[in-house]
Order: C-alpha cells, then structure tokens, then sequence
C-alpha cells in the first residue's frame, strides 16, 4: 500500500515556480505587443490568478471533476481514496486551509498543477483556490500586524531558477503557488536543504521584508486554520508580487535571498496590470482569457486555452457559446476563415439554444 506523501511546506525539494518581470521601460508606456516572453509570462499568470480568484462559484460540479481527477490520480492508493471520500462528505469551504495544510490528497496535486501549467487540472481546482483565497482575505482583514516585520522560507532551489531570480534583482517575482513562511528565521533554515547532500539543487533562504498591508493579494498568519497549530506559518496566496532586493551566498554555502513587499511594489503592480486590460474591450473572465495570448499574436496557445475551456464548461451553454466565438475570433486572425465560421455557427447554435 502506498501512503500519500507528507507535504513540508517551507520546503519541497525542486517543486518551485516563480515569474519575474524587469523592465526599463515605464510601467505606464508598457504594452501587450512590447511584452518580451518573460514578462508575458509574469502578466497572463497574474491574469489568470485574477480571474480564477474571482469567477463566482457556479455549481458542485467543479468539485466532482476535482475529485474525480484525484481518484484517478491516486487509483492504486487505498488511503487516498479514503481521505477523498471523507473530503466529499465533510468538506466545507471554511476549511480550505485545514485540507490544504493536511498531509493528504489536495496540496500535492493542486501546487504540481500549478508549478508546471497544468491548466486543465488547475481548471479543476478552481473553487478550492477560491475558499482559500477567501480565507486568507478573511484572516488578514481580521489581523492587526506591526509593519514592518519579516518573514522566512528555507527551500531547496534548482539551479536555473536561481539564476533567473539572480538575473532579475531589483525586479518583481511572482510565486506560481501558494506560498508558505515562517516568522522563525532558524526554523526556516532547517529546510533549506544541505547542498552537499543535494548537489543539484542549491540551498536557499528567503528573506521577505512586508512593510504594507495592502499587498495585492492575501496573506495570513493560519496558525489557527491549519492541520500544524503548533507552527507560525504566515501563507501568501498564489500569484503576491514581491521585488527582488538582493540574492548574495553566505560562507555557509547557502543563498540568501532578499524579497520587499511595500506600498511602492503594490502601486507600480497595480498601474502595469491596469494598463494590460485597459487594451482589451471587455473585462477579462476566465472564458476570454485567451485573448491575452491572441492579442500577442501566439494563437496556438490562444486557441489550446480556449479547447481546454471547451472541456471544463461542456454543460455550460452561455459559456460555450462565448468559447466557440472566441475561437472562431483567433482563426479568423489566422486567415483560417473556414474553421472560423464552422465555430461562429456553433455559437450561434449555443446562444440560440433553449
């Protein structure tokens, strides 16, 4: 029989994803079309953190594809598919952080998802993110914390992202997941891995300085939400943009990076995602936002986004109907005008349909 896997949350050995943006160029004169791949990169994942934090929940359903994702992920684990069971029957959105923190089926699947792309299972766990957005928004509006304060993580970090973190100081960083510190600077370096025993990994300790309350998303102390009370975790939800002050290596052999979270990182974040969707001629929802990448030009993955839609919302008319549009929209920038009327009938179909 095959255990689920205990999650160390200040430290998973290679599992880390972050997105930076560096620029000389005024956050205000930047556009779409001027985006290098790397900082388009860094703008459709903020995108799509925005958008899946705030589509409305509409039925259970996303929770069957969910678990049902997760059965067959775990299709040879007994005691996965006991907690699976038990999450269906007991969960309740107050609880997010509670299964998140728990060693069991949700925090591995949905921070792989999130690491490597994986849209279709993110797709899958959308409401959940949602409960835990909405419990760190909960928790930290409810918290009174003296600015400035610092918080850390020890992790074992691959070699490239290291030098992408090097590469882009006095740039923002995204982390790609949801994000767990520690207010114990000596707790944190216990999981910073020891790179003599993982020689193809480097040891890391993150240093975060936050010295506002008006991050551009959430984050928390979840001490009294969590599976572990007996730690002081502080958790930033997926996607806070924080600005890469240093990374230098201490004597030890470890590097010590220095993030800042201040009023200046939120308003200059806030004027450059501000200034991206003020180009586009509706509100971004999760069903259009393909047109991030069609904007650009990069159809291919305009249209895989939009397919991948097609799965999730397949009994979801008014959604279909505006997909097939919008793929129909892509195509026609292609040139492919034949495809592209075959998917504005299907809309019309859609729309039309009782």
């Amino acid at each position: 029989m095959m255990l689920i896997t205990t999650v160390n949350f200040f430290s998973a050995l290679g599992e880390f994803s972050t997105s930076t943006f560096q620029s000389t160029t005024p956050v205000v004169e930047i556009s779409i079309n001027s985006l290098n791949q790397q900082q388009a990169t860094f703008i459709w994942f903020q995108l799509l953190t925005d958008v899946l934090l705030y589509q409305p929940k509409i039925t259970n359903k996303v929770y069957s594809k969910m678990l049902e994702e997760c059965r067959h992920f775990y299709k040879d684990n007994s005691t996965a598919q006991k907690s699976i069971d038990e999450f269906e029957i007991e969960y309740t959105s107050d609880k997010a952080i509670l299964w998140y923190t728990r060693p069991s089926f949700l925090a591995n699947l949905l921070n792989t998802a999130l690491r490597t792309e994986n849209m279709r299972t993110t797709l899958q766990f959308r409401d959940f993110i949602v409960d835990i957005y909405q419990q760190l928004l909960k928790s930290c509006s409810s918290t009174n914390y003296k600015y400035p304060f610092t918080v850390y993580r020890g992790q074992s970090m691959n070699p490239m992202e290291l030098k992408k973190l090097k590469s882009n100081v006095g740039g923002f960083i995204s982390f790609n997941t949801f994000f767990s510190t520690s207010l114990s600077s000596q707790l944190a370096l216990s999981y910073a891995g020891d790179k003599y025993c993982s020689p193809f990994y480097e040891s890391v300790l993150f240093e975060i300085e936050i010295k506002t309350m008006n991050a551009n998303k959430p984050f928390a102390n979840i001490r009294y939400l969590s599976y572990r009370r007996e730690e002081d975790e502080i958790l930033f939800c997926m996607g806070t943009v924080f600005r890469i002050d240093y990374v230098v290596q201490l004597l030890s052999k470890i590097w010590h990076i220095k993030l800042i979270l201040s009023n200046k990182e939120v308003h200059e974040i806030d004027a450059l995602m501000s200034g991206v969707k003020s180009e586009f001629d509706k509100s971004l929802t999760i069903y259009n936002l393909g047109n991030f990448w069609h904007e650009r030009g990069e159809f291919a993955k305009a249209i895989d986004y939009c397919k991948l839609l097609l799965e999730e919302f397949d009994a979801d008319q008014t959604a279909m109907s505006i997909i097939n549009n919008n793929i129909g929209l892509i195509y026609e920038s292609r040139n492919d005008y034949d495809i592209a009327i075959k998917y504005f009938d299907k809309a019309i179909e859609l729309h039309g349909a009782p």
